[in-house]
């Protein structure tokens, strides 16, 4: 699977899926990396795909709770599209 990492925004669910907003990826490019994972002990060996956004894009306010991410990947030559959304803690 491959993801399309300019494909690929995030930010206030309603601005994210109605394509009217969110912050594209910051530097035009994802980060592969063999990070860990919030549920992971360890580095776990799978490469995670890591994206950077510019907050002031995202439409999250500092009252914001959920983030959400949507956008498109590759499987085998056939494109198909994600969405997903949770929990998140603005912070200054």
């Amino acid at each position: 699977m491959t993801i399309d990492a300019l494909s690929v925004r995030f930010g206030d669910e309603t601005l994210v899926w109605a394509d009217a907003g969110g912050a594209a990826e910051r530097h035009a490019e994802g980060h592969v990396e063999n990070g860990f994972e919030l549920d992971d002990a360890t580095k776990d060996d799978d490469l995670d795909l890591t994206l950077h956004f510019q907050s002031a894009e995202t439409g999250l306010t500092p009252t914001s709770t959920e983030g959400c991410a949507k956008g498109t990947f590759e499987v085998g030559g056939e494109s198909y599209a994600f969405f997903g959304c949770d929990a998140v803690r603005i912070v200054d």
